[in-house]
């Protein structure tokens, strides 16, 4: 641990601390922080971002050590840290302080860098975790991704071993566009203890990716699309050709990063590994969707709790963002008339899915409607169907149901609701 600083208070007012990073990230990775206070320790995860600076601010009187391998701690003196309380409270939006029970922290800097850190806070909120969540340390895969942890929880796949005749209950489709992000696809698919088969989709130009694939999963299916519609069409091509009717469920995956948007990377890296883990690599969430499937008939999608929207972290307006005008376009040619239509999705085009329940969807054969790539962060067809799988779900007679992959564990009960079931 570097170095330690420890507060005696002499007053009332409570000096405060700044922290560094002692080697900016490029790619914001995240150093842990310890604040310890009482008999209280708290591990934060903060990024490290290049030109930033974090406030940490005390609200209880007791002393205070901050310490950290990772960054360079200064304590304030008695002058500096009274400007720095009254910045935190009168100056900086409170939408950009983080409070904790003990003490509260937000960041000064280069506006870029106030941004990524902004971008990276949200990131963790949406996935329904805490800069302090116990959970990062249980599963430091939410963090650093699953290529780059103890691989002993491992196990081959059941895929591998199964007897040629047999079906495997369900299919993974995994869209990979980036090929760094493979090796954490891969140790993942590799834990999956079902037989299953795997679908690969990704673009031109991938020929080492494929060759990667193939020598980690000889039997995969691999297709390559033109880039048009991210991981959207492709799925959609596999739907429309008949290629997912075999199963009885699939599960819709793909490498997402997020980089555009001047959007800190460990946002999109938080977004990926949540959603992974909710679906596929928490423990037993697997088997637990399995239940879900097949104990209740009439649910037609699994998605996270975390990224169903609209919520309260991510209200309609933002949660229809661009798309209001063409998503009720496409769902009235579903047979969805604007007053029946009720947005509810699950951000990031990740879910488990009967393909049954997506005809209303396939039947419209929007394949061939994509534009080319052009980046945009909002308003493509791509994001209008992102909203539209759920609702093909229900158009179909289905209901959706929603699991966190960190209390499957756990759980011994479900909720069944008029049109949504909720586990775990």
């Amino acid at each position: 641990m570097g170095a330690d600083h420890t507060l005696r208070l002499r007053d009332f007012f409570t000096r405060t601390f700044e922290v560094r990073p002692r080697t900016p990230a490029s790619s914001n990775e995240l150093g842990e922080l310890h604040i310890r206070q009482g008999n209280g320790l708290v591990k934060l995860q903060l990024p490290l971002i290049a030109g930033i600076a974090y406030q940490i601010v005390p609200n209880k009187n007791a002393p205070i050590t901050v310490s950290s391998a990772c960054f360079l701690v200064r304590r304030r003196g008695w002058l500096e840290s009274l400007f720095v309380r009254a910045r935190s409270k009168w100056l900086v939006k409170p939408t950009k302080v983080l409070n904790f029970d003990r003490f509260c922290v937000f960041a000064r800097g280069e506006r870029a860098a106030r941004s990524a850190f902004k971008s990276a806070a949200y990131a963790f909120r949406m996935a329904g975790l805490g800069l302090d969540d116990t959970a990062l340390t249980r599963f430091p895969e939410l963090l650093v991704g699953w290529a780059g942890c103890d691989t002993k929880r491992a196990l081959p796949t059941a895929r591998r071993t199964r007897p040629i005749e047999a079906q495997p209950r369900f299919a993974v489709v995994a869209h990979v566009y980036y090929a760094d992000v493979w090796p954490d696809l891969a140790s993942i698919l590799d834990r999956i203890r079902h037989p299953f088969d795997l679908i690969v989709t990704t673009v031109p130009g991938r020929e080492d990716l494929i060759s990667s694939i193939l020598r980690r999963f000889p039997d995969a299916d691999i297709r390559v699309f033109e880039n048009r519609g991210r991981d959207v069409r492709p799925f959609l091509a596999l739907l429309e050709e008949g290629r997912l009717d075999r199963y009885r469920y699939v599960c819709k995956i793909h490498g997402k990063k997020s980089k555009d948007g001047g959007r800190a990377e460990i946002a999109g890296n938080i977004w990926r590994n949540r959603l992974l883990f909710d679906l596929i690599a928490a423990p037993g969430v697997i088997d637990r969707t399995l239940s879900i499937f097949d104990a209740h008939p009439d649910v037609g999608m699994v998605g996270s709790s975390n990224y169903r929207y609209p919520s309260p972290n991510y209200p309609s307006d933002i949660a229809w963002a661009e798309n209001r005008q063409r998503v009720l376009q496409i769902a009235g040619e579903m047979g969805i008339s604007e007053e029946e239509f009720t947005l509810d999705f699950f951000g990031g085009t990740m879910f488990w899915v009967r393909p049954e329940a997506l005809e209303p969807l396939r039947r419209l054969h929007l394949t061939a409607d994509f534009a080319e790539e052009e980046g945009k962060l909002d308003g493509a067809l791509e994001h209008a169907v992102e909203r539209l799988f759920s609702a093909a779900t229900l158009a179909s007679g289905f209901t959706l149901s929603s699991i966190d992959g960190l209390n499957c564990e756990s759980a011994k009960k479900s909720v069944h609701e008029a049109h949504t079931k909720h586990f775990c």
